[in-house]
């Protein structure tokens, strides 16, 4: 599931030149834009009324402290984990992959 949705947010765009991931940046998503492989959304790394650390959710667990450290695939993978924990433990098992609605098809 997360290759294929890995693949719908971002077609996980490699440099051929390079061989090295380019950051997808989507700038009409909502409050900042998504970055990364998984597109994570730029408001889960700035305070907000829900997480008051100054680079708010991934932030405060280490992960990520601003939008450019959602262009390392590393960090932004383990920045999708940790969306799918908050998400799962937050709205159950049905709902693991809330972040990504619609999912793909198979």
């Amino acid at each position: 599931m997360v290759d294929r949705i890995a693949w719908r947010e971002s077609r996980c765009d490699i440099d051929h030149a390079t061989g090295q991931p380019r950051c997808a940046h989507n700038p009409t998503d909502p409050s900042g834009g998504s970055w990364g492989a998984m597109q994570i959304n730029q408001s889960w790394v700035a305070k907000n009324r829900w997480n008051p650390h100054p680079a708010g959710f991934l932030g405060a667990l280490g992960i990520a402290n601003g939008p450019a450290d959602l262009c390392s695939w590393e960090s932004n993978l383990r920045a999708s984990k940790a969306l799918y924990d908050y998400s799962l433990e937050r709205h159950g098992w049905e709902h693991r992959f809330r972040p990504w609605y619609p999912l793909p098809k198979d």
